[in-house]
């Protein structure tokens, strides 16, 4: 509503030398509209035209004091995605909350596992009182972030909770696993570093798979600058995939083109914590 508030306040305020113009008028409020009937589309009718598969929760786990696991399991057919993608969950409602999650499984399961970070009022919730047993309706799948559409020379950067579409990928991967990557894992320290096991274990089988566990506790902050020291490959020949908070990913996304990776080699997903 305040945009909506914003987009009246902005046409009753412009110039009178620009309201004699009917190409800026007609302009305008064309993307108003646009902007109004893509909100109203998302919060109200996309439930209706997306994809929908009911599944049951399974296990739950709570590792630590904001990470929430949760297992689901189909209730028929499960839902086919690729790994990297999200989808978007409705817990024991008939209500329509357009929450993402990405898909933590690999490709090749039947279940469902979603990793959760508690950021807002909803998570919190789930957190707190999600127990097995809940009907758990999905929709989708959605998303691109898919490393199969890059190069040969890969960069992967997880800060926190991004790892799960990374953990989705490492789950599916078998012997046509082609690339040669290096996969930076950023937490605070080793206790925030879930999957971490499991991600060491997946690059003892795959000798192309190089994992770097960075501790910003001790060992400070990751940045591109570090990235390009490891990596050791010209950064015009390397692709990058990102995942994690919006702000430290476009703050790489710029400094990794200023250090001459081509933008068109930069992929980074991101969603909207509730």
């Amino acid at each position: 509503m305040f945009v909506i508030l914003a987009m009246v306040h902005g046409f009753l305020e412009f110039p009178p030398r620009l309201l004699e113009s009917p190409l800026v008028i007609i302009t305008y409020l064309l993307i108003c509209g646009v902007g109004v009937a893509m909100f109203l589309y998302r919060e109200v009718l996309m439930r209706y035209f997306l994809p929908r598969t009911e599944y049951s929760v399974g296990a739950v786990e709570r590792p630590d004091a904001r990470t929430l696991v949760v297992d689901l399991e189909p209730r028929g057919e499960p839902l086919v995605f690729a790994p990297g993608q999200y989808v978007y969950v409705n817990f024991a409602s008939d209500g329509w909350r357009p929450h993402p999650f990405t898909v933590a499984s690999g490709s090749s399961t039947r279940r469902l596992q979603l990793a959760i970070r508690t950021s807002g009022d909803e998570t919190r919730g789930l957190y707190e009182v999600l127990q097995p047993g809940v009907t758990a309706v999905v929709y989708g799948p959605h998303g691109r972030f898919d490393y199969r559409r890059g190069g040969a020379r890969q960069v992967w950067i997880a800060a926190g909770i991004g790892v799960t579409p990374f953990i989705s990928w490492i789950r599916s991967l078998d012997h046509t696993f082609d690339r040669e990557v290096d996969f930076f894992y950023a937490v605070p320290n080793e206790h925030d570093a879930s999957f971490v096991e499991e991600i060491q274990e997946a690059a003892a089988q795959q000798p192309s798979l190089r994992v770097h566990l960075v501790l910003s506790e001790r060992e400070g902050r990751l940045a591109p600058e570090n990235v390009a020291k490891v990596a050791q490959t010209p950064l015009d020949e390397v692709w990058i995939y990102m995942c994690g908070p919006a702000p430290i990913m476009r703050s790489f996304e710029r400094r990794f083109q200023q250090l001459g990776v081509p933008r068109s080699r930069i992929f980074w997903e991101h969603f909207e914590l509730r």
